[in-house]
């Protein structure tokens, strides 16, 4: 059961991602990427939501039963995200920074919270007072061009539309680097 106390993260990010990088329509014009070289710069991006328990564990895919909900209760994890990511296309790499804090509250968070920090296996930042997990990852990978597949730039070169097929593999590929690379 310690995979539900820290392991939507990934699923959080995806929704992050989305939801950061969709930026919905607008008068640009765009086209197609075609080379590396047309991205250099930076995306910053936030995010913050409340999440019950019921909902990471569902969103994970594995179901809520009775056991679930007398062991956790109305129990609630607010996840805030700051992520950065650098594009260098002339070197042909990217970086990504993120930080991650995770703050548990209500239902039976007095008795579970010792379960649920023993849940992290990464090197974080325990705060029991105010049961919250934080950690902070960066990591620089090689870029190649089929990485942004489907991807378009504005005609200023300031905005990407990203399709979800790509971000969903640009998700799997910094979750993958940035727990592998703890800063």
């Amino acid at each position: 059961m310690k995979k539900a106390a820290y392991s939507g993260f990934p699923v959080l990010i995806l929704v992050f991602f989305v939801i950061g990088c969709q930026m919905g329509e607008d008068p640009d014009t765009w086209t197609d990427l075609t080379s590396l070289d047309q991205i250099n710069g930076t995306c910053n991006s936030s995010y913050s939501q409340t999440y019950t328990i019921r909902e990471i564990i569902e969103a994970q895919g594995d179901d809520w039963n009775d056991g679930l909900a007398a062991r956790f209760g109305d129990m609630k994890a607010t996840v805030s995200i700051d992520l950065t990511i650098t594009f260098n296309g002339n070197a042909a790499t990217q970086t990504v920074t993120m930080q991650v804090a995770q703050v548990f509250s209500g239902g039976r968070i007095d008795n579970e919270w010792p379960n649920i920090k023993k849940g992290y296996s990464e090197p974080v930042i325990v705060n029991d007072e105010h049961h919250s997990v934080s950690m902070a990852r960066e990591a620089t990978h090689p870029l190649a061009i089929s990485d942004l597949a489907g991807t378009q730039i504005n005609q200023h070169g300031t905005k990407l539309k990203i399709p979800p097929e790509t971000q969903r593999g640009l998700i799997r590929k910094f979750w993958d680097l940035l727990f592998a690379n703890p800063v």
